[in-house]
């Protein structure tokens, strides 16, 4: 009986301590409540939540620039080949120019001396970047250089011009449009001037030309 009234007792302590821990927590969770921390926190929430879909966003545009930027680059990589591989050609046909250069300048059996008498020659097409070598091998020989590049872009007008005014009109069809070549073949027609339609722009090329155009004018 003492012992059941001992531990009667206990628990009677222990109620009130719990009675009075459950006040305490029940006047906090009040204080909580009046001052809105539970809906300030909800608040702070859905702003983070808005916040983190920003800047997800955000992120996504930088990776589609990203990858953007890596496919230009490796477009312009590839051109920057292409371009490495075009001058490479180009200083090789320069080398081969210039030996050809060197050899029109040694006349001989194949490639002999003349001059051309201050006659106008136009060359249409052939290689851009050639324009002061096929000066140098006309006006050398003494003719007059004109050049058009074959591009009819800008209209017929500038060509029908050079080629009403020329002596010989060279037209190399390997480097040229068709559309420049069939204009040279019709003004040159219309206007009685001789043309050569050449195989090659090649400096060889247009030096025999040349040469065959200086003995038929000289007979």
């Amino acid at each position: 009986k003492e012992r059941l009234e001992k531990e009667l007792s206990e628990l009677s302590s222990a109620h009130l301590f719990l009675k009075k821990e459950r006040d305490s927590l029940e006047t906090e969770l009040k204080e909580f409540q009046k001052k809105n921390l539970v809906n300030t926190l909800r608040d702070e929430n859905c702003q983070l939540q808005a916040k983190v879909e920003e800047l997800s966003g955000v992120i996504k545009d930088h990776q589609h620039e990203v990858k953007s930027l890596r496919d230009q680059n490796n477009k312009l990589l590839s051109k920057l080949d292409r371009q490495r591989q075009i001058n490479s050609d180009f200083r090789k046909e320069v080398d081969r120019v210039a030996n050809q250069i060197s050899t029109l300048d040694q006349p001989n059996d194949e490639h002999p001396s003349f001059d051309l008498g201050n006659k106008r020659i136009l060359i249409v097409g052939g290689i851009i970047k050639f324009e002061a070598f096929y000066r140098k091998l006309i006006e050398e020989r003494g003719g007059i250089f004109e050049y058009h590049d074959g591009y009819m872009n800008g209209g017929s007008n500038g060509l029908e011009n050079m080629v009403r005014r020329a002596d010989v009109v060279l037209c190399p069809v390997n480097c040229n449009s068709h559309n420049a070549c069939s204009m040279v073949k019709r003004l040159s027609k219309k206007y009685e001037k001789p043309v050569n339609m050449l195989g090659n722009s090649s400096l060889s090329s247009i030096s025999q030309a040349l040469f065959e155009y200086q003995k038929m004018v000289s007979v």
